[in-house]
């Protein structure tokens, strides 16, 4: 409890978690696209439900104090993004390397 005195959702760590996150799920969704048979863009979107979640989980945890209504949606909206563009940039690059 005392580690959230003084924390703001609005904060350049704040902002720097979101871009980790967003980075992490496009380099998952682009290997759940790279590795997918015929549709690759909802294995990376199913990459990115999975990212998304574990901060479900982490928001329903006894010690969680969920933020503002538009830090959820961000949290939970990135990893989803994320994958889903690594998947279509994965798709993109498997369909020129072929032609």
């Amino acid at each position: 409890a005392y580690a959230r005195l003084g924390h703001s959702h609005a904060s350049a760590t704040a902002f720097l978690s979101h871009g980790a996150s967003f980075a992490s799920a496009f380099c998952g969704g682009y290997a759940a696209a790279q590795y997918a048979g015929t549709h690759p863009l909802a294995q990376s979107f199913v990459a990115g439900l999975v990212g998304a979640a574990f901060f479900v989980a982490m928001l329903l945890g006894p010690s969680s104090a969920p933020g503002p209504t538009w830090y959820v949606a961000l949290a939970l909206a990135l990893p989803i993004l994320g994958s889903v563009v690594g998947g279509y940039a994965a798709d993109k690059s498997r369909k020129a390397s072929r032609s």
